[in-house]
């Protein structure tokens, strides 16, 4: 494997094999400040790299090998964001809601971005 594709694999990986589970916080910081309401979001980005076949990795070239790492790290820093979170910060919300609204955005991205590759696999399957 090349290092743009061993790159992309790890970068997959850490997506696929994130704890959602230490998500929420909710115990921490409460109803109102919580991630309970990313989860749901979170669960169909792990779904979807899931759905990736890394099978595809050695047919792609390396610009589409950088967008995977590039998607699958600004992901990772969401999740890394919620899991720093302090809700005692001046406009928490706000930055929860941010960090919500940037979770919405990566995964429509990405959905538009991996799904024809998803499909080209499965045509090739046939």
């Amino acid at each position: 494997m090349g290092s743009s594709m061993d790159e992309a694999k790890t970068a997959l990986d850490a997506v696929r094999n994130f704890s959602l589970k230490s998500l929420p916080r909710v115990e921490e910081l409460g109803s109102i400040f919580s991630f309970a309401s990313a989860i749901e979001t979170s669960e169909k980005i792990v779904k979807l790299y899931r759905a990736f076949p890394d099978a595809v990795l050695n047919d792609l070239p390396d610009q589409n090998l950088l967008n995977i790492k590039q998607y699958a790290q600004s992901v990772l820093v969401v999740w890394d964001q919620m899991l720093i979170f302090e809700s005692t910060k001046q406009n928490a919300i706000g930055e929860r809601d941010s960090l919500i609204q940037q979770l919405d955005a990566n995964y429509i991205s990405q959905f538009s971005f991996f799904v024809p590759l998803i499909r080209v696999r499965t045509h090739y399957l046939r």
